[in-house]
């Protein structure tokens, strides 16, 4: 019976770490961008419509900047094992993550991509 009521707490403590966001994306301050140009990013040239704003559920909404939603939920799942990012039905491979940029691949179109926190990224990247 003993060993049943320490399992119970072990077994809590694993899900809640399976769930953790390890990318910093449901940060509820940061507003993430999604960039994939081959130019050299340059803030004040480059102008967004609509930004990522995930929560811990694992739904992710793209939102206009002015803060009316642009389109319906989406599923985000990121698999630390693999360092596989899935949003909706697309997969990326984060290969290095920053405070505010999150470095990573298109795995359908073979081609670097970025995620930036629009709220705070500096004009040089």
């Amino acid at each position: 019976m003993t060993n049943k009521i320490l399992l119970l707490p072990l077994f809590f403590i694993l899900i809640s770490c399976k769930n953790r966001d390890e990318l910093g994306l449901t940060n509820p301050v940061k507003k993430w961008v999604y960039f994939d140009s081959d130019k050299k990013f340059d803030k004040d040239s480059i102008k967004f419509l609509t930004y990522l704003k995930f929560d811990a559920n694992g739904k992710c909404v793209n939102l206009f900047f002015s803060g009316n939603q642009y389109n319906s939920s989406m599923d985000w799942k990121f698999t630390k094992d693999d360092s596989i990012l899935k949003i909706s039905d697309k997969r990326f491979l984060v290969q290095k993550i920053y405070k505010d940029s999150i470095l990573m691949k298109d795995l359908k179109y073979n081609r670097p991509v970025k995620m930036l926190n629009w709220s705070i990224v500096s004009k040089e990247l």
